[in-house]
């Protein structure tokens, strides 16, 4: 439905301001590509990114528009077209990208995210794109921190924190979120100023959702903005946790073969803020997962790493073994999988490696110890690891059972918690882990002007 918004009360930064500022920090000759869905908040910033083009005299700096149709609703379509029709006047040029996998029965939403964040890198790699923008804001922002707050448990890593101003999607594209300083109202009046309308989506009223409870439960403008404030500092203190997290990486932790982590107790112990974060990060690496263990096993497995007694716990898919000094951290030796990759694909096993197949057969990838004597595979899981951590290592590390086709084949490190998403915050300990795991480094914001941060 096209609407012209009704009014809010609250009061919120300028996006005239907000835009201005993105596109004088862009580095010259720079392709910006506006993720638009027709909501105010999109449309609001892509009239924005225009006007400040204009503004700023930057006409080397080039917008591009592109509108991803979920297919989920009858007027999505028409919707995805009427964003087209803003573009052409604008004069931006504009794609419609339309998901049409079969929808699932349940979590629609958060898979019609990651099938968005994944269609808008394929199409920024599609033309070259230096940078993706998001309409992410202030209201947004502190919707974020309050829903994260009431899931955190006090055990965590660190507090919660709201969304960053960039995340690197597919461990390739960086997404930027020019408006989380702008309120939506703002926006909105910027809009009806200039007689541009937007479009209100159903699904943003429908109080199944959790976001939409928050919403209507935050509805006072100082509340967003002191929750806004506060997303900022934890954004803050999360990145310096995550800086001294990678520098306690580098100084004291080796990864062998990829299957195994190998840490100094007493480092993670001195600096319990960094090695708490150290810890989550390496149990959700080497598990596998997206995001570090719960607050409960992270709890556990400090108060483990105190008692110099016990040798060994489970927690998050990974086993932790104590020997003296020296802590291992390897996935747990149950539930590996066996999966099979067609000739010319790409996939994933174990939510730890990717396995490209460049041969011409279909590959069957299996844990070492199924199909490889212990002989065979001491070596690429390092004979410098202690006995038991070796035959252990052996049932979770992949092979190819056809020396021919592994020749074809490449193994890499599937880092589970930066290669999907990886926010700002993270960058330097990403960076550091990818090189512990001889991994090619995730690449730095290259699309502002930023001349020290490949040394940050």
């Amino acid at each position: 439905m096209l609407t012209d918004g009704p009014a809010e009360s609250g009061i919120g930064s300028d996006p005239t301001d907000a835009a201005h500022s993105f596109i004088s920090s862009l580095k010259p000759d720079c392709l910006v590509l506006v993720a638009v869905s027709g909501g105010s908040d999109s449309v609001g910033m892509l009239v924005a990114l225009c006007e400040a083009v204009e503004t700023c005299a930057r006409t080397d700096v080039r917008l591009a528009a592109v509108t991803v149709d979920h297919r989920l609703r009858l007027a999505s379509a028409e919707e995805a077209e009427g964003v087209a029709a803003l573009s052409a006047r604008l004069s931006v040029p504009h794609e419609i990208l339309s998901w049409d996998d079969e929808k699932p029965s349940t979590g629609v939403m958060a898979e019609a995210r990651h099938a968005r964040y994944q269609m808008l890198a394929r199409y920024a790699e599609t033309i070259r794109a230096d940078v993706i923008v998001v309409a992410h804001t202030l209201n947004d922002q502190a919707e974020t921190l309050f829903m994260r707050q009431q899931r955190k448990s006090s055990d965590a890593a660190l507090p919660a924190s709201g969304m960053a101003s960039s995340t690197l999607v597919a461990a390739r594209h960086w997404v930027a979120r020019p408006f989380l300083s702008v309120e939506r109202e703002p926006i909105r009046q910027f809009l009806r100023l200039r007689r541009i309308r937007w479009v209100d989506d159903p699904s943003n009223s429908d109080a199944h959702y959790e976001r939409v409870r928050v919403r209507n439960r935050l509805i006072d403008s100082s509340e967003r903005r002191m929750l806004a404030e506060r997303a900022e500092a934890a954004g803050l203190r999360r990145t310096h946790v995550s800086e001294q997290a990678a520098e306690l990486f580098v100084k004291s932790c080796k990864i062998h073969a990829g299957v195994v982590a190998e840490i100094s107790v007493a480092p993670l112990l001195d600096t319990p803020e960094a090695g708490r974060y150290l810890l989550s990060t390496l149990l959700a690496v080497i598990g596998g997962r997206p995001y570090g263990p719960g607050g409960d096993v992270l709890a556990r497995a400090m108060l483990f790493l105190k008692d110099g007694h016990k040798a060994r716990m489970t927690g998050g898919r990974c086993l932790l073994d104590r020997r003296g000094d020296h802590l291992f951290i390897l996935r747990e030796a149950r539930d590996v999988p066996e999966c099979e990759i067609a000739a010319g694909e790409t996939g994933l096993w174990d939510h730890r490696f990717r396995i490209e197949n460049r041969s011409g057969i279909t590959l069957a990838v299996r844990p070492a110890s199924t199909v490889c004597k212990s002989a065979d595979i001491e070596k690429p899981v390092c004979s410098d690891l202690p006995p038991g951590i070796r035959k252990t290592s052996q049932k979770v590390f992949p092979v190819i059972n056809n020396d021919v086709a592994a020749a074809e084949t490449e193994i890499t490190p599937f880092l589970a918690p930066f290669d999907l998403f990886l926010p700002l915050f993270d960058l330097k300990l990403a960076r550091s882990v990818a090189a512990g795991f001889n991994r090619v480094p995730y690449p730095d914001r290259s699309f502002v002007h930023l001349p020290n941060e490949k040394d940050s």
